[in-house]
C-alpha cells in the first residue's frame, strides 16, 4: 500500500473540517480528491503534503507514519 489514510480529523477554531477521513490507495491505482467547496479538500491535501498536522488520525507512506513527524522534520523532509 502506497498511501494509507487512516481516521484524519482536523479542526479550525473547534470548527471540525474533516472527521475520521480514511482511505486507502494501492501501488498504480489512481485517485481524485472531489467534493464541494468547504468539504475539506484542501485541507486534506495540505496534510497529506506536511504542511498541516491532524489533530488525530495517521498518514503513512510505504509504511512509514507520517503524522510522527515533528514541524523540523516536516519542513526539511
Amino acid at each position: 500500500m502506497i498511501l494509507s489514510v487512516s481516521n484524519i480529523s482536523k479542526s479550525y477554531n473547534e470548527v471540525p473540517v474533516l472527521k475520521n477521513a480514511s482511505f486507502h490507495i494501492e501501488e498504480n491505482a489512481s485517485a481524485a480528491i472531489v467534493g464541494p467547496n468547504g468539504a475539506g479538500k484542501t485541507t486534506l491535501i495540505r496534510i497529506l503534503t506536511g504542511q498541516r498536522t491532524p489533530d488525530s488520525g495517521r498518514v503513512r507512506i510505504n509504511g512509514f507514519n507520517c503524522s510522527a513527524l515533528g514541524d523540523k522534520e516536516r519542513r526539511t523532509s
